[in-house]
């Protein structure tokens, strides 16, 4: 048998004795639901033709699949998916429901604001013919999709928050603030866009990266925040009717456009719609298409039937005769060129595999029938696939391809792990040597057994997804061992002994892996990081607890990276012992939880602290030799904090950047602090620390912030606010006069823009 075949057989056996969930069957997919939470202006829907609908659009309509929705001059409208995404359509945009399916779930009592992940498996198809969209997604389950093409590309997303415009001549702009969006051009390779990210593709499929500029990124988020006020109070109960009324309500979109017939084949006449009241909308003419209709065939003249020599050639007669057995056609078998052995094999077979048999090539059942060990249950197994399915399972040689039908593998996982291109690479010409493939399969056995020992068997579901089976090379395994790695749970200190170090570029590159590497790539940025190839203590999640940890064995020459992809928590007094002089960079590909009153230390290293979600510090103590760095891709929050470090104090968030209450050393050098909107309450900055301040918008008149609470919050956006007990040197920065005598030491500018 083909090793590496049989490898994945092996392996498929493992997780389906091993796990109860890995591969059963998906719940029935129902129509999702599209539901308008807020309207403003102009907008209208259209069905599946581009003809206006009927009802009037109110808060609550719903939008079909196939049917657009269209936002005039000034229009604007935010919709609802029942998967709990929103679709902000600003105003000239014109954006068509392709498809969406979802599975029934559960509301439970709950409201659209309860969700941190889609209540259920979905999968959506959006089509934005023009104008401009912003997303805001819940985190996307395993195996869901939501696709959003256009004419110049399209944009894939697992869980984000993005803008992307289409724009007739002017190509494609695509702008991400959160998660990572894959942006693929027709028949190009896909492009991975991440947070702070954005791209611009022209007409004729050029494409440059960029960094997201700020304005725009405040756009977004202003719009999200707006949308999500409009949802959150929605019931979830609200969406599963909304669902159930979409699913019974559907009707299949046409699958022609040629022009409507009556019944005796003219054509016919389109209905002229009702009236309607519905708000007209400025939009660009898409013009009309006409299609004749062709002539009618000509009929030829009956022909004249001998039934003697009908009689005389009628094979299917001889077969009956010689066989006794009735089956198809003899002329269908005919095409074959079966010998005896091979016809008489044929005609065992059920008439209704006889039929399916006799619509395959020559080659194929030629090959099945001279084929030991493919029989009734093989045939049968074979047949109740899918063409697509049966294409790539008879591209497998004799031996795998026998192994897979008698496994009665699901459908599913068979589209999800095999590929023409993997099947070719595991062809018996492409084998290594058996040295290797005894090696290889000892690798293989060994991870199983971990993964197995370990509980991790959705590791395998998810290696599924990512890794294209059949190719098991040695790079192959290591991939997968790494992954194993990347996906284990640290208890620290208490299981120091079992963390296994990995470098930069296996943790960085690995799929498992991407929303720390992609935030890492945010810190070389910024300056904040450890080398583009830094010693890397990896896991899904971990967890910090009271106790001195020596973690100079894993450093590399820079420093270490410690990083979560999932859960990064602190409690207690923490104190981390690195290399002297190198950086300790803690991350989170999610979230940190850090618990009130904890102390973080690290007296030989530089301490920095991010993540992709928020950053909440309260009654947190800091501690560094040299350099403390706080950074999220979100909303940074201090409150009671104290920080002390010998040489500068950093902190940057991509929105609000939010202190109440904060000490630092006496003999700070230096402090940077840069956010879209700076709001500061109780604190003393100290008279000899030189202190920076960027906001998006930078000072007024050149120098100042804003002064006092009585400020009203939309004058705070894009600004720094002294809202409170704001000080230098003790001396209290309450107004422009204050500012000018005693905040020499402070100076506030503008984000640097890309």
């Amino acid at each position: 048998m083909n090793s590496r075949i049989s490898i994945f057989l092996a392996f498929l056996a493992f997780s389906l004795l091993g796990s109860q969930f890995c591969f059963a069957q998906a719940k029935e997919l129902k129509n999702g639901a599209v539901i308008v939470v807020s309207l403003e202006g102009p907008v209208r829907f259209l069905d599946s033709s581009g003809n206006p609908l009927s009802q009037k659009i109110s808060i609550g309509s719903t939008l079909e699949v196939g049917q657009f929705a269209q936002s005039g001059a000034n229009g604007k409208l935010v919709l609802l998916l029942s998967n709990g995404t929103l679709l902000s359509l600003k105003e000239r945009t014109k954006m068509q429901v392709g498809e969406f399916e979802q599975e029934p779930f559960d509301p439970n009592g709950r409201k659209v604001s309860d969700l941190e992940e889609e209540p259920s498996s979905s999968s959506v198809e959006l089509n934005l013919d023009w104008g401009s969209m912003v997303v805001k997604t819940k985190k996307l389950r395993r195996g869901s999709t939501l696709n959003i093409h256009s004419e110049t590309g399209t944009a894939g997303i697992r869980g984000t928050e993005f803008q992307i415009s289409q724009n007739p001549g002017q190509g494609l702009q695509l702008d991400v603030t959160e998660s990572t969006v894959s942006f693929t051009p027709p028949g190009g390779q896909s492009i991975p866009v991440s947070q702070g990210q954005g791209l611009d593709v022209s007409q004729n499929g050029a494409v440059a990266q960029r960094p997201v500029n700020p304005v725009v990124a405040q756009s977004i988020v202003t719009t999200n925040e707006t949308a999500t006020q409009a949802s959150e109070e929605v019931s979830l109960g609200v969406v599963a009717d909304a669902m159930m009324e979409s699913s019974e309500s559907s009707t299949p979109l046409p699958e022609t456009d040629l022009p409507a017939t009556d019944g005796d084949g003219t054509e016919g006449q389109q209905q002229e719609p009702a009236e309607r009241d519905i708000p007209e909308v400025d939009i660009p003419d898409e013009g009309t298409g006409s299609q004749e209709v062709g002539e009618p065939l000509a009929m030829s003249a009956p022909l004249e039937v001998k039934i003697d020599e009908v009689l005389e050639q009628n094979q299917d007669l001889k077969q009956v005769r010689k066989s006794g057995k009735v089956g198809i056609s003899a002329s269908k078998i005919s095409k074959f060129n079966l010998d005896e052995d091979e016809l008489s094999k044929f005609q065992e077979f059920p008439q209704h595999i006889q039929d399916h048999l006799s619509r395959e090539s020559a080659l194929i059942v030629a090959r099945l029938m001279e084929l030991k060990g493919f029989g009734v249950e093989e045939a049968e197994m074979l047949f109740s696939y899918s063409p697509k399915t049966r294409r790539l399972v008879l591209l497998l040689e004799n031996q795998p391809m026998l192994s897979l039908l008698q496994q009665t593998l699901d459908e599913s996982l068979i589209l999800d792990t095999l590929t023409p291109d993997n099947i070719e690479q595991a062809s018996s010409s492409n084998l290594p040597s058996r040295e290797q493939t005894n090696a290889i399969d000892d690798r293989v056995l060994s991870l199983a057994n971990r993964l197995r020992e370990s509980g991790k068997e959705d590791l395998y579901e998810e290696i599924m997804e990512e890794v294209n089976f059949g190719s098991w090379s040695g790079e192959t395994l290591r991939l997968l061992e790494v992954s194993d790695i990347l996906t284990s749970e640290y208890n620290l200190p208490g299981n120091l002994d079992e963390v296994r170090a990995l470098s930069g570029r296996e943790a960085l590159a690995n799929p498992f892996y991407l929303q720390v590497a992609s935030l890492y790539d945010v810190l070389l940025e910024d300056g904040m990081d450890i080398g583009t190839n830094p010693q890397v203590i990896g896991a899904k999640s971990i967890s910090f607890g009271e106790g001195r940890m020596d973690l100079s064995q894993f450093a590399g020459s820079n420093g270490l990276l410690i990083g979560a992809s999932e859960s990064l928590s602190l409690g207690g007094s923490i104190n981390l012992d690195g290399s002297a002089g190198n950086r300790m960079v803690l991350m989170s590909g999610e979230a940190i939880k850090i618990e009130k009153g904890t102390s973080l230390k690290s007296t030989l290293s530089d301490l920095v602290l991010s993540a992709r979600e928020d950053v909440l510090l309260d009654g947190v103590e800091m501690e560094s030799v040299r350099e403390i760095a706080l950074h999220s891709l979100r909303n940074l929050d201090l409150r009671n904090v104290r920080l002390n470090a010998d040489s500068m104090v950093r902190m940057k968030a991509s929105r609000d950047l939010n202190v109440d209450g904060l000490e630092l050393s006496r003999n700070l050098p230096s402090l940077i602090m840069e956010a879209t909107t700076i709001r500061l309450r109780n604190v003393d900055f100290p008279s000899s620390t030189a202190v920076q301040l960027n906001s998006l918008k930078g000072p007024i008149d050149g120098k100042y912030p804003t002064f006092g609470t009585g400020v009203p919050r939309s004058e705070q956006l894009g600004r720094v606010n002294f809202l409170g007990n704001v000080r230098s040197g003790g001396n209290p920065l309450k107004d422009r006069p204050s500012f000018d005598q005693f905040g020499k030491n402070i100076t506030i500018g503008k984000v640097p823009l890309p």
